[in-house]
């Protein structure tokens, strides 16, 4: 496994933990929970968040989300890799 990816899966890992324990759910992450933590909502990312395009990739709204994107980049990542 290359570096760059494992760095990857343990921000959006660490990521998860951190809202998960904010919002008290992790099967379903309440929409308004993704919020605070800078999901991208148009109206406030083309308002003045733009940086919401940066911290929307580190969230996501439920385990099962987590685990099949995790999966996929590391898959992805290997691939790209050669």
């Amino acid at each position: 496994m290359e570096i760059p990816v494992l760095i990857l899966v343990i921000a959006n890992v660490a990521m998860y933990v951190v809202v998960g324990i904010s919002g008290g759910q992790w099967f379903d992450v309440p929409g308004v929970v993704l919020l605070h933590w800078g999901a991208n909502l148009g109206l406030l990312t083309i308002g003045h968040d733009w940086w919401r395009l940066v911290t929307s990739m580190f969230l996501h709204g439920g385990l099962v989300h987590l685990t099949v994107n995790m999966i996929s980049l590391l898959f992805l990542g290997r691939v790209t890799h050669h």
